[in-house]
C-alpha cells in the first residue's frame, strides 16, 4: 500500500473515530471500547490498551485487548512512570527504557506505541498498542494515533464532565428530598431506614448503618441498618467509645474518618472484629453532631472491594449526615415534650382509676393499656403479692408478651426469675440491651422466646410492703432517658397506691358478701325446715301408723296363726318399713357428706355404677320399665366414698323410673373426657320446668310441692345426688330433654390410677 493509500485509509478510520465518539452513550466505558477498536482494527494490530481516570481521586476505567489484565497494569505502570504529556514509540523492545522494557518482554511484545490523554497536568489516562514483533511507527500512524486520541480524550472529558453534572444534580435532588423527609417524619427510625438505601446507592457502597450513642454514654448502638448484600448483620451492635481510637480521632479533628482498609487501619482496632464478621473491607464513619456533642455516627460500608473515599463522596455523607443531625435534634425535643405530656396523661388516667375504685386487675389493664401507648412499649406486666401468702408473686395483668404465672420468693426463684430478684431486693433495673444484661434462665429463656430487647422492672411498695413488681418491654432498643425512668417511677407509686386501695376495697365488698351470704342462707334454712316439716309428716305419718297396727294386732294375736292375710300384712309392714328405712339413709348420708371431711379411697367408678344398675335392674319389670347400660371397656378410676356415690347413682335411676310413663326407656351411661368421669342417665318422664331448674336438688324441694303430690318421696333424692358430687369436687347438672324427659349428669374428678391415686 502507497503512502497516500495509507493516510487515506487512516482518515477514513479517524473519521470514524469522530462519527462513532459523537454517538450518545449512556456509560463512558463503551464509549471507550469502540474507540480502542476502530484504533486497533486501523493499524492492524492484535492488542491495545485504554485507561482513563474521569477524577484525579476517583476509580480508574480501564478497556484492553489481546493480554492479560496483570499485564495490562503493568504496561499502563510504567507508562505512567515513564511520562504523562508526550508519546512513546518504541520500534524494538531492546530500544524501550528499562522499566517499559521489562513490561514489553511480560507481555510478551516486539513494539509498542503509548500516548497520553488529555494535556492537563497529571495522568488522565492514556493508550498503549503493542505489536509481537519490531515495528516501525510511520508518520501517518503517528499522526493518526495523536489525532485519535486527543479525539478519545475530549469525547471522554466531555462525557465526564456530563456525568459529573447528572451526579451533582442526583446528589442535590437526594439532599432535597432528605430535608423534606426530615422536616415532615414522624418517626426517627423510618427516617434512617429511608434514607440509608438511597445515600448507599448514590455512592456505589455496598451497606450503610446509623448508629446512636446510648444514655450512658460509654457506647453507639447500631439503630438502623441497610445491607442488600446480604452479609452478617450488625443491627443491635455495642461500638465501645472509650479507648477507641477511630471515636477519639473523631472527636478530636471533628470531621469524617474514611478507611481504605478495615484490616490494616489502627483506628478501627476496636471493633476489628466485628467489622470483619460482617465483611467489611473499607468505611465511612462520619458523626451525628447536635452544637458540640456528638449523638451518633453514619456508616457506609464497601465489602466487596477497598474504596478510596473522594472528597465529593465525603461531602455527599456529612451534608447528609448533618440533616439526619438536625432531624435527631427535632425529635429529641418532641420527644422530651412528649414524655412530659405523656407522663401527665399515664399518671393522670392512673389516679382517675384509683379514685373511681375500680377492682384490681380493671384498675392495672387501664394503666399497662396508658403505658404500651404513650411511652411507647411493647409489653408490659404486674405481679401482686398474694393476700393470702406474700410470698407469692401472681401475673395478675400481662399485655404484649408471655409472663410466668406465679413467682414464689425464695433464694433459689431469685436465681430463676428477675421478678425474684427485683421483688427481694427492692431496687428497679433498667435495661437497655438484654442480650447484655446477666438475667436468670427463666426470664432469660422468655425474654428470647418473646425477642425482647429492652426491659425495666420496678418494684412496687408501701412503705416497708412489698405489693408486686412492674415489668415493662420493648422489642428494639429503648434508651433509659430520665424521662421514661421518671415516668415509670411515678406510675410504680400510684400503682402500689391502687393495689392497697383495691384490697381495702375487696375487703369490704368480700364483708358484704359474706353479710349477704349469711343472710341468704338463714333465709333458705327457715324455708327449707318448714318444708322438711311438711314432707316429714306427710310421707312419715301412713307408713308408720300402718306398721303399728298390724304390729298391734299380730301382738295380740287377734290374727292367730299366720294366714294369707297375715302374710299380706307383713308384706305391706315390711314394705313401708323399707320405705322409711331408705329416707333415713338418705337423710344420714345427706348429713355425712354436708358434714366433716371423709376418708375417700381410689374405687373404679365402672364397676360401681355396674353394681348399682344390677341391683335397680332386680327389680324392674323389663317390658314396662326399659333399661339400657352403657359403660366404657376399661376401668374409670376416681377417689371417693363408693357407699355415699351408690346412693347418688341410685337416687338418679329412682327418679328417672319414677317420673318416666310405662314403657319410658331409661339409660345410664358412663363416659370421661378432660379429666372429669360422666354418670348421666336419661329419661322419658314428665321432665323439669325451666323456671325450677335453678332449684332442683335444694334439699327437701319438689316442683310437686303440694300436700296432693302426684309422686311419693321426700325431695332430698336429688338433693343427695348434689351434695355427693360436690363433696367430690364435682358437680350435678340437669337438662331438659326434647321432646320431654331429663338428663342428669353426674361429674366427678378422674384420678388417673390407683398407684396414682394412693400417692
Amino acid at each position: 500500500m502507497s503512502g497516500i493509500e495509507r493516510r487515506w485509509t487512516l482518515q477514513q478510520a479517524l473519521t470514524r473515530l469522530f462519527l462513532e465518539l459523537t454517538r450518545a452513550h449512556p456509560r463512558m466505558e463503551p464509549m471507550m471500547a469502540a474507540g480502542l477498536e476502530i484504533v486497533v482494527g486501523a493499524l492492524d494490530l492484535p492488542m491495545g490498551i485504554l485507561e482513563f481516570r474521569p477524577r484525579p481521586e476517583g476509580p480508574v476505567l480501564r478497556i484492553f485487548r489481546g493480554l492479560p489484565e496483570e499485564s495490562a497494569g503493568a504496561l499502563l505502570a510504567a507508562l505512567r512512570d515513564l511520562t504523562s504529556d508526550r508519546p512513546v514509540w518504541v520500534r524494538d523492545v531492546e530500544e524501550a527504557p528499562p522499566m517499559l522494557r521489562e513490561a514489553l518482554r511480560a507481555a510478551g511484545l516486539g513494539a509498542a506505541a503509548g500516548l497520553p490523554l488529555g494535556g492537563g497536568p497529571g495522568w488522565a489516562g492514556g493508550l498503549i498498542l503493542g505489536s509481537p514483533k519490531p515495528r516501525t511507527w510511520g508518520a501517518e500512524e503517528r499522526e493518526f494515533l495523536e489525532g485519535a486520541v486527543q479525539a478519545i480524550g475530549l469525547a471522554l472529558e466531555r462525557a465526564a464532565l456530563h456525568q459529573a453534572a447528572a451526579r451533582q444534580a442526583e446528589e442535590l435532588a437526594f439532599l432535597n428530598r432528605l430535608a423534606l423527609r426530615a422536616n415532615r417524619a414522624q418517626d426517627l427510625y423510618e427516617l434512617f431506614a429511608s434514607v440509608l438505601p438511597e445515600l448507599v446507592q448514590l455512592m456505589g457502597a455496598d451497606r450503610g448503618a446509623v448508629a446512636l450513642i446510648a444514655s450512658s454514654g460509654d457506647h453507639l448502638v447500631v439503630v438502623t441498618e441497610y445491607n442488600p448484600v446480604g452479609t452478617p448483620s450488625g443491627l443491635g451492635e455495642r461500638i465501645p467509645i472509650p479507648d477507641n481510637p477511630s471515636m477519639a480521632w473523631i472527636l478530636q479533628e471533628r470531621r469524617p474518618l474514611a478507611i481504605e482498609d478495615v484490616k490494616t487501619d489502627p483506628r478501627i482496632a476496636p471493633v476489628r472484629a466485628m467489622l470483619k464478621r460482617v465483611g467489611v473491607r473499607s468505611m465511612l464513619l462520619v458523626p451525628l453532631w447536635i452544637g458540640e456533642w456528638i449523638v451518633g455516627t453514619l456508616g457506609i460500608d464497601y465489602v466487596r472491594e477497598p474504596h478510596v473515599f473522594t472528597p465529593e463522596e465525603i461531602r455527599l455523607a456529612e451534608t447528609a449526615a448533618h440533616q439526619l443531625a438536625d432531624a435527631l435534634k427535632r425529635f429529641r425535643m418532641i420527644h422530651i415534650l412528649q414524655a412530659q405530656a405523656d407522663r401527665l396523661h399515664v399518671l393522670y388516667q392512673t389516679a382517675r382509676a384509683l379514685a373511681e375504685l375500680q377492682d384490681l386487675p380493671a384498675l392495672l389493664t387501664r394503666a399497662l393499656e396508658e403505658i404500651l401507648a404513650h411511652l411507647p412499649a411493647d409489653g408490659a406486666s404486674v405481679y401482686v403479692a398474694d393476700p393470702a401468702d406474700p410470698d407469692v408473686l401472681r401475673a395478675v395483668v400481662a399485655l404484649g408478651y408471655s409472663t410466668v404465672p406465679m413467682v414464689r420468693l425464695s433464694s433459689q426463684a431469685a436465681e430463676e426469675t428477675i421478678t425474684a430478684q427485683i421483688a427481694i431486693r427492692g431496687e428497679p433495673v433498667w435495661v437497655e440491651e438484654c442480650d447484655r444484661y446477666p438475667y436468670p434462665p427463666i426470664t432469660r429463656r422468655i425474654l428470647i422466646q418473646e425477642g425482647i430487647r429492652s426491659h425495666a422492672a420496678l418494684p412496687l411498695r408501701r412503705g416497708a410492703t412489698l405489693l408486686g413488681v412492674l415489668h415493662v418491654v420493648w422489642r428494639r432498643p429503648r434508651a433509659m432517658d430520665p424521662e421514661t425512668r421518671d415516668l415509670l417511677e411515678s406510675l410504680a407509686d400510684l400503682l402500689a397506691t391502687g393495689i392497697h386501695s383495691a384490697r381495702v376495697f375487696e375487703a369490704l365488698q368480700r364483708a358484704l358478701a359474706q353479710r349477704e351470704t349469711l343472710n341468704r342462707a338463714l333465709e333458705e334454712a327457715l324455708t327449707a325446715r318448714e318444708q322438711m316439716i311438711q314432707n316429714v309428716s306427710h310421707e312419715l305419718r301412713t307408713p308408720l301408723a300402718v306398721a303399728l297396727g298390724y304390729l298391734e294386732l299380730l301382738a295380740e294375736g287377734a290374727l292367730g296363726p299366720l294366714s294369707a292375710s297375715q302374710q299380706e300384712a307383713v308384706a305391706i309392714a315390711r314394705e313401708r318399713l323399707g320405705q322409711l328405712h331408705r329416707y333415713i339413709e338418705l337423710l344420714l348420708t345427706l348429713q355425712t357428706v354436708r358434714g366433716a371431711p371423709q376418708l375417700h379411697r381410689p374405687l373404679d367408678l365402672r364397676r360401681l355404677v355396674e353394681a348399682v344398675a344390677r341391683m335397680i335392674r332386680a327389680r324392674l319389670d323389663p317390658e314396662k320399665n326399659p333399661f339400657e347400660v352403657r359403660l366404657p371397656a376399661e376401668a374409670v378410676w376416681v377417689v371417693g366414698d363408693a357407699e355415699a356415690l351408690a346412693h347418688a347413682i341410685g337416687e338418679l335411676l329412682d327418679n328417672a323410673f319414677k317420673f318416666s310413663p310405662p314403657g319410658g326407656r331409661v339409660e345410664l351411661e358412663l363416659a370421661s373426657e378432660g379429666g372429669i368421669a360422666r354418670v348421666i342417665i336419661r329419661d322419658e318422664g314428665i321432665g323439669i320446668p325451666i323456671e325450677s331448674l335453678s332449684r332442683v336438688g335444694e334439699p327437701f324441694y319438689q316442683v310437686d310441692g303440694g300436700t296432693t303430690r302426684r309422686f311419693g318421696g321426700m325431695g332430698i333424692g336429688l338433693a343427695v345426688a348434689r351434695s355427693v358430687a360436690e363433696a367430690h369436687g364435682g358437680r350435678l347438672r340437669l337438662h331438659p330433654r326434647a321432646p320431654r324427659g331429663v338428663e342428669a349428669v353426674l361429674e366427678i374428678p378422674l384420678s388417673g390410677s390407683p398407684e396414682g391415686s394412693a400417692a
